[in-house]
C-alpha cells in the first residue's frame, strides 16, 4: 500500500505509541529478570530509535509556508510511520500479555495494514520514492495487460499502450527489486531477530517453571 493510501488509515498517535511500548517494556520487566531479557531490550531499544529517527526525519520546514502550513505537513508526513511505531508496539504488548494467543506475533505484526518498514535512516526506510515505484510499477502492469487485450481490437493503440507499460515496468521494476527489496529484507532481518528473541525468552520462561513444578514431586518419588 502506497504512503498516499496510508495517509487515510485510522490515526494513532506518538503517545499512543509511546505508552503501548513503555506497557510491553513494563511486563517484560515484571515477568524476566534483567539478566535473561538483557538482549531482548537491547532488539527493542535499537527497533525504537530507528522509529523515533524516522519520525523526526519528517519534520517539513518551509521557508515560504506559515508555520501552522509545516505543522500540518508535518503531521502527514509522520502519521505513516507512528501508526507504524504503534502496531510495532501494540504487537510487542500482545505478545507478552498472552504468548500462548499471539504464537505468530511477527506474521501478524507484518501483514498488518500500517506495517512500514523502518531501517537505520530515511534511505533504507519505505519512504515516497519506494510508494511513487510501487505505484508505477502497478501502472506499467495494467497498461502492459490493457496493451495485449488491445491487440485485437486496435494494434496501433495497443502497441502504443504496451510501449508506455513497458517504459514505466523497467525503472520501477529495477527499484523495487534492487533498491526497496534490499531494505525491506534488511529490516525483516532485525525484525525477525528480536521476535526470535521474544519467543526463545518466554520458552525458557516456560521451561524453568516446568522445572520448578516437576522439583516436588521428584523429591517425594525419591524419598
Amino acid at each position: 500500500m502506497t504512503l498516499f493510501f496510508k495517509s487515510y488509515q485510522k490515526h494513532y498517535t506518538q503517545k499512543q505509541a509511546d505508552d503501548c511500548l513503555a506497557e510491553a517494556k513494563r511486563i517484560i520487566t515484571d515477568k524476566f529478570s534483567e539478566e535473561s531479557s538483557r538482549d531482548l531490550m537491547q532488539l527493542i531499544l535499537a527497533r525504537e530509535r530507528d522509529f523515533r529517527n524516522q519520525i523526526d526525519s519528517q519534520r517539513v520546514v518551509s521557508r515560504d509556508a506559515s508555520p501552522e502550513s509545516d505543522r500540518r505537513a508535518t503531521r502527514e508526513a509522520q502519521q505513516p510511520y507512528i501508526n507504524a511505531f504503534y502496531v510495532f508496539a501494540k504487537t510487542l504488548n500482545d505478545y507478552f500479555e498472552a504468548p500462548e494467543l499471539n504464537p505468530h506475533a511477527l506474521h501478524v505484526y507484518t501483514n498488518s495494514p500500517y506495517y512500514l518498514y523502518v531501517g537505520k535512516d530515511s534511505n533504507h526506510s519505505y519512504n515516497s520514492t519506494d510508494s511513487k515505484s510501487k505505484a508505477a510499477l502497478y501502472s506499467g502492469i495494467l497498461l502492459t495487460l490493457l496493451g495485449l487485450f488491445l491487440i485485437p481490437v486496435n494494434l496501433p493503440a495497443a502497441l502504443i499502450t504496451i510501449g508506455i507499460g513497458i517504459t514505466m515496468l523497467a525503472p520501477s521494476a529495477y527499484y523495487s527489486t534492487v533498491i526497496t527489496r534490499s531494505n525491506e529484507n534488511a529490516v525483516y532481518a532485525k525484525e525477525e531477530e528480536l521476535f526470535a528473541a521474544a519467543k526463545a525468552l518466554v520458552a525458557s520462561d516456560s521451561v524453568a517453571t516446568n522445572d520448578e513444578d516437576e522439583s516436588p514431586t521428584e523429591t517425594i518419588g525419591l524419598k
